[in-house]
Formats: C-alpha cells, structure tokens, sequence
C-alpha cells in the first residue's frame, strides 16, 4: 500500500520493532494508540485518491429525516404495507391544495387496505355455482378413470365375465 511503510508495519505485526514496544493491553489502550497515523502519509493517499482535499458539504438533520421519510414510503409502497400512510407523507414544499390532496388519498387507501382486511374470503362465492363446478370435476374425474380401466395401462385381475352365457343357467345357481 503505497504511503505506508510496510517493513515497519510488517515488522511491528511480528512483534520485531523494539524491546520497548508492548501490544495494547485493553481497548482503551488500543484506542489511545496513535503509533500507526506516524506511520501513514496521509497527503500522498489523498493524492492517490484523486486529490481532493476539500471539505464535503454533509446533509442537515432536516435533509436527513426527509430522505429517510421519502425512502420508508418507497419502501412501504413496494411491499404493498400502507398503515399510517398518511404519517409517512411530507407535505413539506407542498401548497395546501396538493397536501390535503395527498392526505385523502393516503386516507383513502389505508381505508381501502382496512376493508380489505376485514373482507371475508367466503364473500362473494355462490354455493350453486360451486356446487357446479364440483360437480362437473366429478364428472372428469370419472370419465378419466374410466379411461385409465379400459386401457393397456391397466392389468385386470381376472379375465372378463362373458356377457351371454351358452347355459340357461348362469354358474352357481
């Protein structure tokens, strides 16, 4: 790594730097321990790294809480979750009209998301019509099995009974 001495590094991580030096004995020594920034040229790796050495404009608390606002609703609306969608709503920048706007719809849409929940999922089924269809799955179903009896897939266990017998009697009476 360039702007760091690494013999020395190497050395000290091998406990080879001198009878004087001894490893951090808790965390709060290895915090205190300010012996690696000697070893680092902090310059030449700002250099390396495109030389900017200037100081970055971070977001305010406001620009922050925004963000993470704008961001929970995203992630919110992606998932399909919509309970207190009007809590998550920034009316901020917004003219009262599009705000008390943006609060129905939110509204709205929680409502809906509640009714939803409440439905019944028997609601709207007719019982003659699923009646129906059970039978006409029945019907299929037979028929496919009748199929599957009468065809080369299917062994018989003993031979077929002949219809008409040449006795007037049949066997066993």
């Amino acid at each position: 790594v360039d702007g760091l001495d690494e013999d020395l590094i190497l050395s000290a991580m091998r406990g080879k730097t001198g009878a004087n030096w001894q490893p951090p004995r808790s965390i709060q020594e290895t915090i205190n321990d300010r012996s690696l920034e000697k070893l680092m040229d902090f310059d030449k790796m700002i250099e390396q790294d495109g030389g900017v050495n200037e100081k970055l404009d971070l977001p305010t608390m406001d620009e922050v809480i925004a963000r993470r606002k704008q961001r929970e609703v995203a992630d919110a609306a992606r998932e399909g979750r919509v309970e207190d969608a009007a809590m998550l709503i920034d009316t901020e920048g917004m003219g009262k009209k599009a705000a008390k706007a943006a609060q129905r719809r939110a509204t709205a849409i929680e409502r809906e998301a509640a009714a939803e929940a409440e439905k019944s999922p028997f609601e709207g089924i007719n019982i003659l019509k699923l009646l129906e269809n059970g039978a006409w799955v029945g019907i299929g179903l037979l028929v496919l099995w009748e199929v599957y009896i009468n065809s080369p897939f299917f062994e018989r266990a003993a031979p077929l009974i002949p219809v008409v017998y040449d006795d007037p009697v049949p066997p066993g009476m």
